[in-house]
């Protein structure tokens, strides 16, 4: 069992590969991870690196295996 990371302008999320759930999700707003801002958001490359990083600690605590990032969309959450 897997897990991967989806990324785009808005946010991230990461996403259970058996289920299809979505295991977490965060906005590109930089004061609050749970809301998306339009514009001044976070830039992608940091939003890359969360999504790795949260991708990472997910997959240790639930004994799955983070593939990384199999996709980048440029459309909305």
């Amino acid at each position: 069992m897997y897990i991967h990371g989806e990324v785009n302008k808005f946010g991230y999320r990461i996403i259970d590969n058996t289920s299809g759930d979505i295991i977490y999700q965060a906005g590109n707003n930089p004061r609050e991870s749970s809301s998306v801002i339009l514009s001044g958001g976070l830039p992608i490359h940091k939003l890359i690196e969360y999504c790795h990083q949260t991708g990472n600690e997910i997959a240790a605590e639930e004994g799955k295996l983070w593939v990384g990032i199999e996709e980048y969309r440029n459309n909305r959450y």
